[in-house]
């Protein structure tokens, strides 16, 4: 099969196991070109190492040169990463075979495009395969500095996420329609919901959907809907603890905002609503009160090194796509807890409840790095 007769998915799959073969076979120069980057960070800046060796004692200034190690640790990765995917595009013959195919016409999928547009196209693709491949060893160091220069707001947050974990959709501001519990048929109203422009037809789309409940009971069950709100949404993004790439964690959260999407209908199709229902459609503000729901009760408190880690790593391509869109969602979402008040259900929470969570984050993130060096 010749080249432009492959599928667009095909090509990216050939890309990258050209690009795997490479970097993980030992002799390869690029292979010897990853490994000595991610010996000379970890030698470096691991506990116990060259940079924690000559950290001084004193916590401000010992957290000055954390926050100078990170910063060269972050620019030493940046560079590595491009210049393998660089390498790897320009390097070898079967890449830019497939590259040209990409811009003949007539091939599956295929249109004429421009060669720098085309390089950024395959450079996506091999920069996923190289992420994966870079990052493992190196992951749990990186977001153990993250943690280490920004441990105030780290603490804070989680202590946020302690304080809230009793935290209704309704206190958190999400609107009663997007609360998917019972309580969002009562309140599924104009005058309930903020006021919508028919009023009249919002009243009795709530009076059919509360009709509707009983009978939808059966088919709610079988088809899975949760008990807890979100519920699949908040699983999907726990699943980011284990991640160890940029990209994968950046996928991570696209699942999660899709998850919080299809939440929602879930919850209301078997009550008698229609996907197409314009009320249903969640705005930006909708969105991230959502998400805040979520990450709240995900209970992921090194989540604020993540935000930071995909934000320091993210392809330029991404940030001006959905990936970024959905980065920045989260970033204003992370502040926003920060700036939340402890529920008055939760003010007597015990604080050595409170410390021993942000500890034991902290705990997790140095044993994950101490099992990365074994």
């Amino acid at each position: 099969m010749r080249c432009k007769d492959l599928s667009v998915e095909a090509k990216s799959d050939v890309i990258n196991a050209l690009a795997y073969c490479a970097l993980t076979t030992q002799a390869h120069p690029l292979s010897r070109l990853m490994s000595e980057h991610q010996y000379t960070l970890i030698t470096c800046y691991q506990s116990g190492g060259a940079f924690d060796r000559a950290a001084s004692t004193d916590p401000a200034k010992r957290h000055e040169r954390v926050v100078v190690g990170l910063g060269n640790a972050v620019q030493d990765s940046q560079s590595c990463l491009g210049r393998l995917v660089r390498l790897l595009v320009a390097g070898y013959r079967e890449v830019r075979e497939l590259m040209t195919a990409a811009a003949e016409p007539g091939g599956p999928g295929s249109t004429v495009v421009e060669e720098e547009d085309l390089l950024a196209v395959v450079a996506d693709w091999i920069r996923v395969t190289v992420e994966d491949l870079l990052f493992p060893p190196v992951h749990s160091l990186l977001l153990q500095m993250f943690g280490e220069v920004h441990r105030d707001k780290q603490r804070l947050f989680a202590q946020r996420l302690v304080s809230l974990q009793h935290a209704s959709p309704a206190q958190l501001d999400v609107r009663p329609r997007f609360w998917l519990t019972d309580e969002s048929l009562a309140h599924f109203s104009a005058a309930a919901d903020g006021g919508d422009a028919d009023a009249d037809a919002d009243s009795a789309a709530a009076a059919a959907a509360a009709a509707a409940a009983a009978a939808a009971a059966v088919a709610v069950a079988r088809q899975g809907v949760d008990a807890q709100p979100y519920a699949r949404a908040i699983e999907h993004l726990r699943t980011m603890a284990v991640q160890r790439s940029p990209q994968r964690c950046i996928a991570v959260l696209l699942q999660t905002t899709q998850a919080i999407c299809d939440a929602v209908l879930d919850f209301w199709l078997p009550r008698g609503l229609r996907a197409d229902d314009e009320r249903l459609a969640m705005g930006s503000e909708d969105m991230l009160n959502s998400l805040r729901f979520v990450v709240i009760k995900s209970n992921m408190s090194t989540l604020w090194s993540l935000c930071f880690f995909m934000q320091d790593f993210v392809s330029e391509s991404a940030m001006m796509g959905q990936e970024g869109y959905c980065l920045a969602s989260l970033q204003t979402v992370l502040e926003s807890i920060l700036a939340l008040p402890a529920l008055a259900a939760c003010e007597d929470a015990d604080s050595a409840t409170v410390a021993a969570a942000a500890e034991a984050a902290a705990a997790a993130v140095a044993a994950d790095a101490a099992a990365d060096q074994l």
